[in-house]
C-alpha cells in the first residue's frame, strides 16, 4: 500500500519478511491501580500489574514491580505492518482521548505509546504517516521505538 500524495511514495504495506510488530498505549505511575484505569477507559488491558506485585524473571529470581501499570497492545492483530497497528490501536482509543489527556496532564501518570518492530535482525525500515503519528502523538507525553 502507498499513499496517494503525488509527491512522494511512502510504502506503508504488509512488510512480510518481518517477525513482529505491534503498537501500544502504556500508562504508568507510583499509585496507579489498574481497574481503576480499565473503569476510567472501559477497556481491559492486555496486561497490567500494581506497584510491589510480585513476578518471576526467566532466571526464576522473584522481583516486584517499581511502579504500577496498564498496556493496551495489537499484539494479537496479525497484520506486519507498523502503520495498520498504529491506526487499529488509534481506533481502540480515538474516543478516549480526552480521558487520555486528562490522565496525562494530571502529573500522576506517564502516558506513552510504544512502538514494536522486530526485523528478525535483518535490518530495514519502517513508515508511519505523518496524520497517524500526529494522532498517536496526541493521547500521549511521548513515543518509545524499539527497533530489534
Amino acid at each position: 500500500m502507498y499513499t496517494s500524495d503525488p509527491n512522494f511514495r511512502v510504502f506503508v504495506g504488509e512488510q512480510e519478511n518481518l517477525q513482529a510488530c505491534n503498537a501500544s498505549l502504556r500508562i504508568t505511575g507510583d499509585d496507579l491501580r489498574p481497574a481503576e484505569i480499565s473503569e476510567l477507559l472501559g477497556l481491559q488491558p492486555t496486561r497490567s500489574f500494581e506497584k510491589g506485585e510480585r513476578y518471576q524473571l526467566k532466571s526464576a529470581r522473584i522481583v516486584e514491580y517499581a511502579i504500577g501499570a496498564w498496556h493496551l497492545s495489537t499484539e494479537d492483530y496479525p497484520s506486519k505492518s507498523l502503520e495498520l497497528h498504529c491506526r487499529r490501536l488509534l481506533d481502540l482509543l480515538r474516543a478516549k482521548l480526552e480521558i487520555l489527556r486528562r490522565l496525562r496532564d494530571s502529573g500522576r501518570y506517564r502516558v506513552s505509546v510504544s512502538l514494536w518492530w522486530d526485523s528478525k535482525g535483518e535490518g530495514g525500515s519502517f513508515n508511519i504517516l505523518g496524520d497517524t503519528m500526529s494522532e498517536l502523538s496526541g493521547m500521549c507525553g511521548d513515543v518509545e521505538f524499539h527497533i530489534i
